[in-house]
């Protein structure tokens, strides 16, 4: 029976830190740790696209999401910005949920 556990970073690095991982887990970031019977490994969670809409939001407050797509691990959220009535691009990294560009 394979059981799930979402942990910090900091219970991460301390209970995982010889699992090998393509991508490091970056402080902040959440973890997935998946135990079966051949052994533990940490698994870097995906945010959903209502994150990436409330980490975009929280750059144009007062913003109006008007789209949302992926683009490899990457979302771009488009908003209106309504205050000077420019619409932008906010590209979130899907992995660490930080905004890229």
């Amino acid at each position: 029976m394979m059981r799930k556990l979402i942990i910090s970073v900091i219970l991460a690095a301390t209970a995982g830190a010889a699992s090998a991982s393509a991508h490091p887990v970056l402080p902040g970031e959440t973890v997935v740790v998946e135990r079966s019977e051949t052994g533990t490994k940490l698994v870097q969670r995906q945010i959903s696209a209502s994150e990436a809409k409330r980490i975009a939001l929280r750059r144009h407050p007062g913003g109006k999401v008007v789209d949302i797509r992926r683009d490899g691990n990457v979302y771009v959220v488009r908003i209106d910005t309504r205050s000077n009535g420019r619409v932008v691009d906010v590209k979130v990294d899907a992995s660490s949920g930080r905004i890229v560009g």
